[in-house]
């Protein structure tokens, strides 16, 4: 049985897995910012994940403003069924999960 997005947002206790969120343009621009940032992820030590590296975005950076923007908060907004999103007072990061 299908499932609209809010109901499987509800159904998988607040966690919705979306393909091909962005437009292809914005996924490409945020992924070649996000490869040249990648020299200065460190080892997160006091995390429980495994071979975690991370690093928080510049506020002032072109992913960090189209990850937050209304837009992303809108789109977010309808796939999950949550009337009103705004972006987190937590720092938006770069993570990379080792094997």
């Amino acid at each position: 049985v299908a499932h609209s997005a809010p109901t499987a947002f509800v159904s998988n206790g607040g966690v919705l897995y979306r393909e091909r969120f962005l437009s292809p343009a914005d996924f490409e621009a945020i992924r070649r910012e996000c490869r040249t940032l990648r020299g200065g992820m460190r080892a997160e030590k006091d995390s429980i994940a495994l071979r975690r590296m991370g690093l928080c975005l510049d506020r002032r950076s072109h992913t960090h403003a189209m990850l937050m923007s209304e837009a992303v908060a809108s789109r977010i907004a309808a796939l999950t069924g949550v009337p009103r999103l705004e972006p987190s007072d937590f720092p938006a990061e770069l993570r990379q999960y080792g094997a």
